[in-house]
């Protein structure tokens, strides 16, 4: 374990009756809530990147190229099947053609934008933006799924804090609101990490530390990613749609109650000087703190889910319906926001695709 504030985090969430366990997989990922030290990919003190570690050493290889700063604008398409990736680098529009498949993984934003762009989508919403309809799927763009983000912060001491890093520990639970699984996460930041409306309303100290507990949304809670336009180097419009379901303010309200638990626990006692925010018990107050504090916890997922209904975008082999010739591995395929983070997940998928194809190929 690194700094005794993560200790103590650990600590203090153990004292509201979340288990202590030595690992954040196995059976942790088996329980209903319990905390642990996270576990990382670093090598010679430095955190490994999935480019770093599956891309980095093989580029130069005649079968590989890497175009940086480049964007996808569409998939090119003809009589149902994929036959390559239109591309913007440095201003000038270029192709690729697939000799076999295109995969896409832009990732819960990206990957949608990029198919609607192609004229995968809902038919209605492409001819609205001119966009000639090569597949109807409406699905594409729906669904999107994230880690709702409830940042509370408190003046810290002067005892010394650890350098700005990411949390070394994690705790998951459920409750009454969200029986049977563990719905909820939390981190711990040893710096501020709150949103600007929240910033505004409870200004930051010089020193302090940030519990941000997260939950995973109802449906009625789930956002939407559309084209603002065309233009492929405009961003998309992304409609968080963040606490719409009633029953996630009251999962919100939760959440942020169990961390300010913890927050005030004998065990961090020694690193706190005050609760900061939301620092009240009224009810209203607290409301209205979680909805300027609300964030997103860039887990976003299921924008392209997989699934065999109508608004599914994937098969169970990743392969986008109606075209041949393409499919996608990223986060968007799944079907709902995982326990914690994405990252482990994605790589899952991706290790998947490549099976898949390799299969496929021989």
């Amino acid at each position: 374990m690194g700094h005794p504030l993560f200790t103590a985090f650990l600590d203090g969430a153990e004292a509201t009756g979340i288990p202590r366990f030595g690992s954040a997989n196995g059976v942790l990922m088996e329980a209903n809530s319990g905390g642990a030290v996270r576990e990382e990919n670093i090598h010679d003190g430095v955190r490994q990147t999935p480019f770093r570690r599956y891309v980095a050493d093989r580029v130069g290889q005649p079968n590989l190229t890497v175009l940086p700063h480049t964007t996808v604008s569409r998939v090119l398409a003809s009589a149902g099947r994929a036959r390559g990736v239109e591309l913007v680098r440095d201003g000038q529009p270029l192709l690729a053609r697939a000799s076999q498949e295109v995969v896409l993984s832009l990732g819960a934003i990206g990957t949608p934008a990029v198919l609607l762009r192609s004229g995968i989508g809902d038919e209605d919403e492409l001819r609205y933006l001119g966009i000639p309809v090569v597949q109807h799927l409406p699905g594409v763009g729906r669904n999107l799924d994230d880690h709702i983000r409830l940042p509370c912060m408190w003046e810290a001491t002067d005892v010394p804090l650890p350098v700005p890093t990411r949390s070394q520990a994690v705790c998951f639970w459920e409750d009454e609101t969200r029986p049977g699984a563990p719905e909820f996460v939390m981190y711990l930041s040893p710096a501020p990490s709150v949103s600007p409306e929240s910033a505004a309303q409870y200004p930051l100290p010089e020193r302090c530390f940030t519990l941000m507990p997260a939950m995973r949304p109802r449906g009625g809670s789930r956002g939407r990613v559309r084209l603002a336009s065309t233009d492929p180097m405009a961003g998309p419009r992304i409609e968080t749609n963040f606490l719409a379901d009633p029953d996630d303010v009251r999962s919100a309200l939760s959440a942020v109650a169990m961390a300010r638990e913890i927050g005030n626990s004998a065990a961090l006692r020694p690193f706190v000087e005050r609760e900061v925010s939301p620092a009240s018990s009224v009810a209203d107050t607290v409301e209205e703190f979680v909805r300027d504090a609300v964030e997103t916890f860039w887990h976003q997922c299921g924008t392209s889910r997989m699934g065999r209904d109508e608004g599914a975008v994937v098969d169970a082999r990743l392969k986008v319906y109606g075209i041949e010739g393409l499919r996608v591995a990223d986060a968007s395929v799944l079907p709902h926001v995982t326990v914690a983070n994405t990252m482990a997940p994605s790589m899952v998928v991706g290790e998947r695709a490549a099976e898949i194809l390799a299969a496929e190929r021989g």
